[in-house]
């Protein structure tokens, strides 16, 4: 909440009301730009004059945006006399709900994070890549709340959890390997596979997950943290994995 300090001077300065409105001078000048503020006279020296109708429009500004609004959407609401209509206030709840997903998406990410390591302070590059990824995924905002929600149930359940750290032991085994026989590439990349191939019916997946850009940052932590064998592996699950998708499309 706003706490209103008193001043002693009737002229308003970028600071005074900054300090009036809890906000920055920095954050004024930025209304003033957008044009969200209207731009107040100026005196001899060149000084803006603000007045108590800017302090208004500074907190209405700011119900807004924390609110949930964006600055664009800001600006068509106090086009309108700062009075919000019922499309106004759909769209802002609208944002927040996604805010709200995000959220549990992050805090899901970081308890994830959190048991990683209290099972091992030192976690080896697989499973911080592991871990990584959880949270790029909880903070895109590109991976539907759904999903996110869905995949986080399906791998707490007990027995998934003991599949998924029986595969993760296995591909762990390959940090220090700069090779493995083709064979043995073949057999890691399809153990992974059942287990997509498990999940993916489990979930029923029915939309992308991500974008483009989100699958090539997960590739560039994937050759910083991959040895040559588990870059192998990984490129023949993925190899697995377009060819089952070209095959369910079928």
């Amino acid at each position: 909440m706003t706490e209103f300090k008193d001043f002693d001077e009737s002229i308003l300065r970028s600071k005074d009301l900054a300090e009036l409105t809890g906000t920055t001078p920095r954050a004024i000048r930025h209304y003033l730009q957008l044009g969200l503020l209207e731009e107040p006279s100026r005196d001899l020296n060149g000084y803006r004059n603000f007045t108590a109708a800017h302090v208004v429009q500074v907190l209405r500004i700011k119900m807004f945006s924390e609110s949930g609004a964006s600055l664009k959407h800001i600006s068509q609401i106090l086009d309108s006399n700062g009075i919000p209509t019922a499309e106004d206030i759909d769209a802002i709840d609208k944002e927040l709900a996604r805010k709200e997903a995000l959220l549990r998406a992050q805090r899901s990410a970081l308890k994830s994070l959190k048991d990683t390591h209290a099972a091992n302070p030192q976690p080896s590059r697989t499973a911080q890549f592991d871990a990584d990824i959880g949270l790029m995924m909880a903070n895109s905002g590109q991976v539907p709340e759904k999903i996110l929600r869905h995949i986080q149930n399906f791998l707490n359940d007990p027995g998934v959890q003991q599949h998924t750290a029986e595969l993760m032991s296995k591909f762990e085994a390959f940090e220090d390997e700069s090779e493995l026989s083709d064979a043995a590439t073949e057999a890691m990349a399809q153990e992974w596979m059942e287990f997509y191939v498990l999940v993916a019916e489990e979930l029923q997946f029915s939309e992308p997950a991500s974008d483009g850009t989100f699958m090539d940052l997960i590739e560039d932590l994937r050759q910083e943290q991959f040895s040559p064998a588990q870059s192998a592996v990984w490129e023949r699950f993925l190899t697995l994995i377009q060819n089952y998708e070209n095959l369910s499309i079928s």
